[in-house]
């Protein structure tokens, strides 16, 4: 169907297209342009809210310290699924609020 809108054209990995195509189904786009654009329009609103809840100046300088070079020598003995899982456990363990610090703005100080 002919349109006005820019083209793009892109190859990606074969795990990444098969997420694409659960997206779709999962989510009744009519095709997977509609699932792209879905998924793009979800990264901009997800980017937005994480600059609204952004780190401080001095945790991201924690973050490059120690810490992140321990991070970063494991993560370097693992293949792409096991550095995957690292990043799925990371982000269940900051949502799951346990172990998510206090807003030391609010509080007056962290956990």
């Amino acid at each position: 169907m002919p349109t006005k809108m820019p083209r793009v054209t892109f190859s990606l990995p074969t795990v990444l297209h098969s997420k694409i195509v659960d997206f779709q189904h999962e989510n009744r786009c009519k095709n997977q342009t509609q699932a792209i654009l879905s998924l793009i329009e979800k990264g901009f609103e997800s980017i937005k809210s994480s600059e609204e809840h952004s780190v401080s100046k001095e945790d991201r300088y924690l973050l490059a310290g120690v810490e992140l070079s321990r991070l970063s020598e494991a993560m370097a003995q693992l293949n792409g699924e096991g550095r995957e899982k690292v990043v799925e456990y990371a982000e269940d363990l900051a949502a799951g609020g346990r172990y998510k610090k206090i807003n030391q703005h609010s509080m007056g100080k962290e956990a």
